[in-house]
């Protein structure tokens, strides 16, 4: 079985048009592949990549088995600012 992983990238390269998109946004499509495979522990989440939109710093956190924070059965996808993880030059 895969490894899963994630990776970062813009609709065209997935062959998506940007007119399927609201002119003023910025859109980016974050894939996590091999999503069976990835673990349901709660509270153990699968990182993306850092990325840049507008100058900032981003990422996503997907909890496969939900948040520690959550009660529930669901996923978790946390989108923050990656301004203070450790490594990143700010």
């Amino acid at each position: 079985m895969d490894k899963p992983g994630v990776e970062v990238t813009s609709p065209e390269m997935w062959g998506l048009s940007p007119s399927m998109f609201h002119k003023d946004w910025k859109t980016f499509l974050v894939h996590f592949h091999n999503f069976a495979a990835l673990p349901t522990t709660k509270g153990r989440s699968i990182e993306s990549p850092i990325f840049t939109c507008n100058d900032q710093k981003w990422s996503l956190s997907l909890y496969p088995g939900g948040d520690d924070f959550d009660y529930s059965n669901d996923i978790a996808l946390l989108f923050s600012e990656a301004c203070c993880f450790a490594g990143d030059d700010v």
